[in-house]
């Protein structure tokens, strides 16, 4: 990981205050005139800050320098301070400016944006964790302040938000409007308007929210930005899918996890997903980024691949490592702004992840453990080792996929074009089939509740491709989404096993 290296702040200060003890995860500020405020967080080299200027602005540097507008009340900023692989968030820190007054030519970094609408997070998407999404909004197009609105589309059985704790400042957005999941669409969607948006100009709402999501799942978000027409020029809506990795801990910046929870005694070759993320929370640009993965013997590796990455890779395989180069990465820092063009990158930008498979052994005995970690180095920074990456072999496992085709012990009934229907006469649908970008897929029961243990997508080699694994509560009615624009076009096949049936239906991506 690479080393913080903190601002250096500017020796123009003219007068100080000292606000608290200057203790971990305590908070220093500097006021300089003309508004402009320096802040100095104590913290080890492992935290990740976050803060809130109280103006509508914020940042995720160590230690931030703000220019506020004047106002005799002053601002209120609350910074929150978490720490890499700790469960526990500390109590945020919040802090006065006092009185701000007078002018200055000092410009508030921004985010990197370069369309109308963006994002970001205060810190990593984390498992049963409170998160800050913020949505930036921009004009690009109109030389002339517009008018217009804002969508932010997510699965409530994915994201919990915290309607109370949602931050508006400033007016920027207005008659926040909430519609909530049909039997068509299970999403729900928040609508905000906006009035008088400059050139240039950008805007921030932020929007509190928990992800109830299993660890390297992948959370999609819908965000959008209409954009009434100005002067007579069409403006066209600017809409996007944002997607963020669940990691383990709200500050997780290196780390390596595996798709399964258990591995079956003596029943076959089984295949594991490993997924490694790294970040670089330093002030310059990481070059280069090289992985070692030092693979348990218990594991094949003679026919790893690589499934997804986000950046171009090279992969070698040697006896008993994999080597992941990343040349030429050029991943951001955190702590970095751009002198050219007074740009700060988001805490995704300075993260990214692949994932990558591999097959046991053919006979594994019960109580073995595989064991293994990877190796990170950026540039020539010192190497940082991740957390083990540890699955066991039980006898009564059921949570596995066989390397020869097939997942487990998962039994697949006869599929057909239409609604496969149980034992029950309980409704199984998919839908819309054919698709493209998300399936929809529905259980209804007709008679007692049942528990639904997961749902797959396979190909007709019988991988699995996806799964997720729901709160596994007892339920007469059920319904997820999936986003499928990853998966290459063909057919597939969605089974959802509860504890008394196995329901499946064939439908066609393209």
């Amino acid at each position: 990981m690479k080393k913080i290296k903190l601002f250096v702040l500017p020796l123009l200060l003219l007068n100080f205050f000292y606000l608290s003890s200057f203790g971990q995860n305590d908070l220093l500020i500097n006021q300089i005139s003309g508004g402009v405020v320096s802040y100095i967080t104590q913290t080890n080299s492992d935290t990740h800050v976050f803060t809130l200027f109280g103006d509508g602005h914020f940042s995720i540097q160590n230690s931030p320098t703000h220019k506020f507008e004047p106002n005799v009340n002053g601002y209120i900023t609350e910074t929150y301070f978490v720490k890499g692989y700790d469960p526990v968030l500390p109590p945020k820190k919040t802090v006065s400016t006092g009185s701000i007054v007078g002018g200055g030519n000092f410009v508030n970094p921004t985010p990197v944006m370069s369309e109308g609408i963006d994002l970001f997070t205060s810190w990593a998407t984390a498992e049963g964790y409170e998160t800050y999404f913020i949505i930036a909004i921009k004009n690009t197009s109109s030389l002339t302040p517009t008018n217009g609105y804002i969508e932010f589309s997510y699965n409530p059985s994915e994201l919990n938000v915290n309607f109370p704790e949602i931050r508006e400042y400033n007016a920027w957005l207005l008659n926040r409007t909430v519609i909530p999941p049909t039997m068509n669409n299970i999403n729900e969607t928040i609508i905000w308007d906006y009035q008088n948006l400059a050139y240039n100009e950008i805007r921030y709402v932020y929007i509190p929210a928990t992800v109830v999501m299993e660890v390297g799942e992948k959370l999609n978000l819908f965000i959008s930005n209409t954009i009434f027409q100005t002067s007579g020029v069409h403006v066209p809506n600017i809409s996007k899918m944002v997607s963020f990795l669940v990691r383990r801990f709200p500050h997780d910046p290196n780390f390596k996890i595996v798709n399964r929870s258990c591995l079956k005694k003596n029943d076959g070759a089984q295949r594991l997903k490993y997924t490694v993320g790294f970040f670089n929370d330093g002030n310059a640009f990481a070059n280069n980024v090289y992985l070692t993965d030092y693979i348990s013997p218990l594991l094949d590796i003679s026919n790893t691949s690589i499934l997804d990455a986000e950046y171009t890779s090279t992969l070698l395989i040697n006896n008993s490592s994999l080597e992941i180069d990343f040349i030429g990465i050029n991943l951001p820092g955190t702590n970095q702004i751009d002198p050219n063009t007074n740009t700060i990158y988001s805490y995704e930008d300075a993260f990214t992840h692949l994932t990558f498979d591999v097959c046991t052994d053919d006979l594994l005995s019960s109580g073995t453990t595989i064991f293994n970690v990877i190796d990170i180095v950026f540039d020539q920074q010192p190497i940082f080792t991740t957390d083990p990456a540890v699955i066991s072999v039980v006898p009564d496992c059921s949570d596995y996929e066989l390397c020869s085709g097939g997942a487990g012990n998962l039994i697949t009934p006869p599929v057909n074009d239409g609604i496969v229907v149980a034992k029950n006469e309980s409704v199984f649908e998919v839908s819309p089939n054919p698709a493209s970008d998300k399936i929809s897929v529905y259980l209804k029961l007709n008679n007692d509740e049942e528990k639904i243990l997961n749902i797959s997508i396979m190909n007709l080699s019988g991988q699995v491709v996806k799964k997720s694994l729901p709160n596994r509560e007892y339920i007469e009615e059920f319904r997820k989404d999936f986003y499928i624009n990853d998966l290459e076009n063909g057919i597939y096949i969605i089974v959802l096993q509860t504890e008394q049936n196995t329901y499946a239906k064939k439908i066609l991506i393209e």
